[in-house]
C-alpha cells in the first residue's frame, strides 16, 4: 500500500514531484492531486495501465505538463 492521500496532498502542495506509478489510487484522488500539483508547480507521474482512458483524458486536461503517464 502506498502513502495515504492526505500525505500526498501535503507533499503536492509543497510542489514536490510525486511518482505514483507503483500504486493505485481512485480517480477522484488522482484528480485532486493533479489539481494541487498544477497550482503549486509540482509534477505527478501516474501508471496509465491502472486507469481507464476517460480518466487519463481528464487528468491530461487538468494537468497538462504537470502530469506524466507511465505505460
Amino acid at each position: 500500500m502506498g502513502p495515504l492521500p492526505q500525505t500526498l496532498e501535503t507533499l503536492a502542495r509543497l510542489g514536490a514531484r510525486l511518482d505514483l506509478s507503483e500504486h493505485s489510487y481512485l480517480p477522484q484522488t488522482l484528480e485532486t492531486l493533479v489539481r494541487i500539483a498544477v497550482g503549486s508547480g509540482g509534477h505527478i507521474v501516474i501508471n496509465a495501465s491502472k486507469c481507464l482512458p476517460t480518466t487519463l483524458e481528464t487528468l491530461a486536461r487538468i494537468g497538462g505538463s504537470h502530469v506524466t503517464f507511465r505505460f
